[in-house]
């Protein structure tokens, strides 16, 4: 949700933008990509739900807004992020590591389609090891499904 001109996020993050940077939509969107990386690694919540956010973190510089506003054009991906900003886009750790990598950094970071996003997954997930209610969870996150985009014919 978000929060206005909150300064201090989840616990770690710190908005330092100038007040009202966030009364417009361009502005809105970085920040609510910022604040998702952060719920990912620190929201206990999350983790909760998402197992495979454990011991993620996001570095230093990156935990200050003005910190990942700097390097935001820097990252891989960004103008395709830039250019659709009404298309789900993930901020990816673990494209550039093989799902190796706990630390979101500009050097580890990519944007990718939701799509992309969702193959990578698969590709770096161990389902031997994710637990779930009554060992449920990782029996059904090891079930694949095929899904075709109408529009573009692209199999998923």
């Amino acid at each position: 949700m978000l929060m206005g001109d909150d300064r201090m996020v989840l616990g770690v993050g710190i908005n330092d933008m100038p007040r009202g940077w966030l009364n417009n939509e361009h502005n809105k969107r970085i920040y609510e990509t910022w604040r998702g990386m952060l719920q990912r690694c620190y929201n206990k919540d999350y983790q909760a739900k998402c197992k495979t956010y454990k011991g993620c973190s996001v570095c230093n510089k990156w935990l200050k807004l003005s910190g990942f506003v700097e390097d935001l054009p820097l990252i891989e991906g960004y103008e395709y992020w830039l250019k659709h900003p009404n298309e789900r886009i993930a901020l990816y750790k673990d494209i550039k590591s093989n799902g190796n990598n706990k630390e979101y950094c500009l050097e580890q970071c990519k944007f990718v389609s939701n799509s992309e996003n969702v193959k990578q997954a698969n590709k770096t997930r161990d389902y031997k090891n994710m637990e779930g209610d009554n060992n449920q969870g990782a029996k059904a996150l090891s079930k694949r499904i095929i899904a075709i985009n109408i529009q573009t014919k692209e199999i998923f």
